[in-house]
This record gives structure tokens, C-alpha cells and sequence, in this order.
């Protein structure tokens, strides 16, 4: 997500590890470089899951010109689902996801 609106999402009910990871960030990858038209420098902001900070995860996005930040230890607050959604099984968290993607607007990506 940008200023613009959602680049790109995948919502699914598989268990991450490093090689799908991988795969997901390859994948936000080729969905951001047609919409970047001024070459601008992405930032994405993970939290500190392990995976998240293997060499193959930050080249991925050094090779791109783009950069990994990592939000702090226990904030939960600067994940807004985290705050506002909680699910009681999967279809719900699931149509809540699609649901709020489709809604995000300019002012919630310049919050």
C-alpha cells in the first residue's frame, strides 16, 4: 500500500517460512515496478519475525533500489489490523481483510 492505494495483496491460510516468504516479497516486487514510474525508493516496513531478516529478503529489495525498516518490539499499534480486528475463525478474518482492502483511501496510507 501507498499513497495511491493497494499495490498488491495476497491473502491466504498457508504457514510462512523463508521460501514463501521469498516468494510473496518476488511477487509484491513485480506488482510495484510498472506503478513506480518516477523511480522512487519503496520502504517496507516488517516486523522482526526471523524470516523477515534473512540475507535473501533484504538483497531481494537492495537489488530493486528499495529498503526494509523494521517497526519496534511489541507495537502493535503501528499495525492497524492488529488493533481493530478480532476475528473468531478464519472465513471471518479472511472477509474482513478483502473488505478493508478494497476501502483504503489517500488519508489512510498518509496517517
Amino acid at each position: 500500500m501507498n499513497r495511491y492505494g493497494v499495490l498488491y495483496n495476497e491473502i491466504n491460510n498457508r504457514v510462512h517460512n523463508l521460501e514463501r516468504f521469498l516468494k510473496y516479497i518476488n511477487d509484491v516486487l513485480r506488482h510495484i515496478e510498472p506503478k513506480n514510474t518516477t523511480n522512487t525508493r519503496c520502504v517496507a516496513i516488517m516486523d522482526k519475525v526471523r524470516f523477515h531478516k534473512m540475507s535473501t529478503i533484504i538483497e531481494a529489495f537492495h537489488i530493486k533500489g528499495h529498503e526494509i525498516s523494521y517497526s519496534p518490539p511489541y507495537s502493535s499499534c503501528l499495525n492497524p489490523i492488529e488493533e481493530s480486528c478480532r476475528p473468531e475463525n478464519e472465513t471471518e478474518l479472511f472477509n474482513y481483510m478483502s473488505d478493508r482492502l478494497s476501502t483504503r483511501t489517500l488519508k489512510d496510507c498518509d496517517a
